[in-house]
């Protein structure tokens, strides 16, 4: 009698049949890719994902900066004064029905 093929699917552990594969969570896959690439790999994705969020960061004062310096310029005009809102509306609208006194 011959023994079965000795293949990966055949090969069994101490009488057990082979495991089955787990499923691979996301930090897994990066993970390999790191390990693929290896150390030199991982110091240029860690260098890129620095560098886009530093320029995310410049982005962000950079707008902020911008808008501040709109604010001040606009703070140089000078301000109508300000009133009341029903008291600026009154007498904009007269009355058209017959029989009122306008």
């Amino acid at each position: 009698m011959t023994p079965p093929p000795r293949d990966h699917v055949t090969l069994r552990c101490h009488g057990h049949p082979p495991a089955r594969p787990l499923p691979c969570p996301q930090g897994a896959v990066t993970m390999a890719v790191a390990w693929a690439l290896g150390p030199l790999g991982v110091v240029a994705i860690g260098t890129l994902l620095l560098a886009l969020l530093l320029g995310w960061l410049w982005d962000a004062v950079v707008t902020v900066t911008r808008f501040r310096a709109t604010c001040h310029q606009l703070r140089r005009f000078p301000r109508p004064p300000w009133r009341n809102w029903l008291l600026g509306h009154t007498g904009m609208v007269r009355g058209q029905r017959r029989g009122q006194g306008a």
